[in-house]
């Protein structure tokens, strides 16, 4: 995507780690253009930081990808939700809802 234009978003929870893919991108392509916000998938105040960040840079969202995850002991969140229902499902759901109606 990035190779044809597009100025990529990454979400992240390891914002070290990910500086890295980032500057591999813009190595491997000098004119990318990519930022990086923080996420945390398994909170709702997180995700609701992470589209209040998205939205202010004004860019059309085109494409969320959501890695997930699987095999979690059952875990309760302090949102009082389940850790891979939050992740796997809340989250990408979620932030679409609120990116595409921020009033939520």
């Amino acid at each position: 995507m990035a190779l044809r234009g597009a100025h990529i978003i990454i979400r992240t929870r390891n914002l070290e780690a990910t500086d890295a893919v980032k500057q591999h991108i813009s190595r491997n392509n000098p004119s990318a253009k990519s930022s990086i916000i923080e996420l945390e998938l398994s909170s709702q105040k997180s995700m609701q930081g992470f589209a209040n960040k998205f939205l202010a840079t004004n860019l059309p969202l085109k494409m969320l990808n959501n890695a997930g995850v699987m095999n979690y002991a059952y875990n309760i969140l302090e949102d009082g939700i389940e850790l891979q229902f939050t992740t796997n499902y809340i989250d990408l759901g979620g932030s679409l809802a609120i990116i595409y109606n921020p009033s939520l």
